[in-house]
C-alpha cells in the first residue's frame, strides 16, 4: 500500500478522501487543513484518522510517499513544489496551476527530484470515456471529425474563477485523451457576465486542430437544467456520451455522410443510416480508478495516465482561451510548449 496524505478537506477533498480510504492500494496517513472545523469533521467521519495544520507537521510526524492536493487553484503551484521538494509524488486537483509558467516550475521540480506529477482529470477515468477511447483506438469510429459538447447547469457562480476554468478542463482532458494527446493549433472563446457577476458565467469555445478535426464546447452556469452531453463523430460512426443518463450513457450510431463531388457546383450526397448500439459497461467510480492509478504509477515506477505534461497542456489551452475571451473571441494560435519528448527545451 502506498502511504499518502491529503491536503484540503473541502468539497472535493472529501470525495478524494472517501475513495482513498476505500482503496486497498492506499494507506492514508493524515489529512492537512488549516481550518480546525475541517480537521474536526475529518476525524469525526473517519475515527482514528490523524489531522495536521501544515505539510511540515505531517512530514515530520509520518513517513509517506505521496501527497494529494485539493486546495484552491491559486495555491497549487506553491503547495505542489513544496511537497515535491520534500521528496513526495504529487496528485493535484485540476487545474494543475493557473499559468504555463507555474506548470513549468512544477514539472522542472519534479524532474529534478525524480518524482511523479499527476493531475485529477477525473473524466478520463470514467468507464464510458475509457470505453469510447478503446473504440476510437480500434478504428471503429474512423478518422475523428469533431467533438461537440454541452456542459451546462444552474449554479456554480464563483467570484475568482469563471465558467471556462471551472468546466472546460473536463472537456479538454477528454478531447486530449480521445485524440491521443493532440494539441489544437488555434483556439477561440467568447463569453458573457450576467447578473452583475465579476466572472463569465457563459462561454463558447472553438478549437481547430492541424487536420480536419475540430472541437466545440458550450459552457454555462445559468441553464434551466443540467446537461453533460458529448458528440464525438468519425467518418465511419458517431457516438453520443451523456453522463446524466443512469443507463445507456453511450450510444454508438452507425451513420455517416459521403459526398461525391463532380465540381464546385455539383455533388451527390449519400447518407448511410445503420443501427444504434448502446454497449453494456461495467461502471467503476472514476475517482477510485483515478487515485488507484496514482498509486499504481508509484509502485510500478512509471508515469500516470494523466501526468503533469497532460495537465500542463490543458493549462496552456486554458491560458490561450482566456486571452481570446479577453479580446472578444479573437483567434489565438498555440505552439505546444509541453512536447512529451522534449518539453524542457520548448520552455526556453
Amino acid at each position: 500500500m502506498v502511504k499518502m496524505g491529503l491536503i484540503g478537506y473541502g468539497y472535493w477533498g472529501k470525495n478524494l478522501l472517501r475513495n482513498m480510504m476505500s482503496s486497498q492500494k492506499i494507506e492514508v496517513v493524515g489529512v492537512i487543513d488549516n481550518d480546525p472545523n475541517h480537521r474536526s469533521l475529518a476525524q469525526h467521519t473517519y475515527p482514528g484518522l490523524k489531522t495536521y495544520n501544515s505539510v511540515e507537521e505531517l512530514t515530520q510526524a509520518e513517513e509517506l510517499e505521496a501527497m494529494v492536493i485539493a486546495t484552491p487553484p491559486a495555491s497549487h503551484k506553491h503547495v505542489a513544489v513544496e511537497c515535491l521538494e520534500k521528496g513526495l509524488h504529487v496528485l493535484v486537483e485540476k487545474p494543475l496551476a493557473l499559468s504555463t509558467e507555474e506548470c513549468v516550475e512544477i514539472l522542472q521540480t519534479a524532474e529534478k527530484v525524480g518524482k511523479n506529477v499527476m493531475v485529477d482529470h477525473t473524466f478520463v477515468y470514467n468507464s464510458p470515456v475509457i470505453h469510447l477511447q478503446e473504440q476510437i483506438n480500434k478504428g471503429e469510429l474512423g478518422d475523428l471529425l469533431y467533438y461537440d459538447s454541452v456542459r451546462v447547469n444552474l449554479g456554480g457562480f464563483q467570484p475568482q474563477v469563471n465558467v471556462l476554468w471551472d468546466l472546460a478542463p473536463h472537456d479538454l482532458s477528454i478531447v486530449h485523451f480521445w485524440s491521443g494527446g493532440k494539441m489544437p493549433e488555434m483556439v477561440q472563446a467568447t463569453g458573457i457576465k450576467h447578473f452583475g457577476s465579476s466572472t463569465e458565467n457563459m462561454c463558447y469555445v472553438n478549437m481547430k486542430y492541424n487536420d480536419s478535426f475540430n472541437a466545440h464546447l458550450h459552457l454555462n452556469w445559468a441553464a434551466p437544467f443540467k446537461s453533460r452531453q458529448v458528440i464525438i463523430a468519425g467518418d465511419k460512426k458517431m457516438a453520443v456520451y451523456d453522463d446524466t443518463q443512469p443507463m445507456e450513457k453511450i450510444k454508438i450510431y452507425d451513420k455517416t455522410v459521403q459526398l461525391d463531388q463532380a465540381d464546385d457546383t455539383d455533388f451527390r450526397v449519400n447518407y448511410r443510416v445503420g443501427s444504434m448500439f448502446a454497449p453494456a459497461i461495467k461502471n467503476k467510480e472514476a475517482l477510485l480508478a483515478m487515485v488507484e492509478e496514482f498509486a499504481a504509477s508509484i509502485t510500478e515506477k512509471r508515469q500516470p495516465l494523466t501526468d503533469g505534461i497532460a495537465g500542463a497542456q490543458v493549462v496552456q489551452i486554458l491560458e490561450a482561451l482566456s486571452k481570446s475571451l479577453a479580446n472578444d473571441g479573437r483567434p489565438v494560435d498555440i505552439q505546444n510548449r509541453f512536447d512529451t519528448q522534449n518539453w524542457v527545451a520548448k520552455t526556453a
